[in-house]
């Protein structure tokens, strides 16, 4: 199941739930989606997490930046920002960073009041850094060796600027 609008309002979420027919629910824009089994309604777990590729069809810096979107729409520096400004404005909202490569580069680029803040979002866990390789496994890290210095890496960012290490990898 998926929402079919990012920014839907609960008022116009039900009209942007998939209408398919799967196996374990139905949908009926009177009833809301129902389980199957139970009748009751389903839940949905949304975890908005990150998933920036460092280097794929275009280098890191044309991710960062936002440049060639001829190749692919992406602007990661635009991207944290907002994610950021967005935790500091809600503090029920959670997000997870995955990639440090382009974290360290977005955060190179904070003012010292915004890093205070950034990692106030940390230690409230709002913002969660899991994974924290420099990239992910998929970019460039064939062998054991190459995935073992990634992650080493992306923790030592982490924890000489956050104090911590992730909780949760793969």
């Amino acid at each position: 199941m998926g929402i079919g609008a990012v920014g839907a309002t609960t008022s116009n979420l039900h009209s942007q739930i998939t209408m398919d027919q799967g196996q374990y629910h139905h949908h009926n824009p009177k009833e809301g989606v129902k389980d199957y089994k139970t009748g009751g309604p389903i839940t949905v777990h949304i975890c908005p997490h990150s998933h920036d590729d460092v280097g794929w069809l275009k280098t890191v810096d044309e991710y960062f930046d936002g440049s060639r979107q001829d190749i692919q729409f992406a602007n990661v520096e635009v991207e944290l920002t907002s994610i950021i400004d967005a935790l500091i404005a809600n503090p029920e909202r959670k997000f997870s960073e995955v990639e440090m490569k382009f974290f360290s580069m977005w955060w190179d680029h904070q003012t010292p009041a915004k890093q205070e803040q950034v990692k106030e979002l940390v230690k409230n866990g709002q913002l969660e850094l899991i994974n924290a390789g420099w990239s992910m496994h998929d970019e460039a890290c064939p062998t054991y060796e190459d995935m073992i210095n990634n992650m080493m890496i992306g923790h030592d960012f982490v924890l000489e600027n956050f104090g911590v290490k992730p909780r949760i990898g793969w």
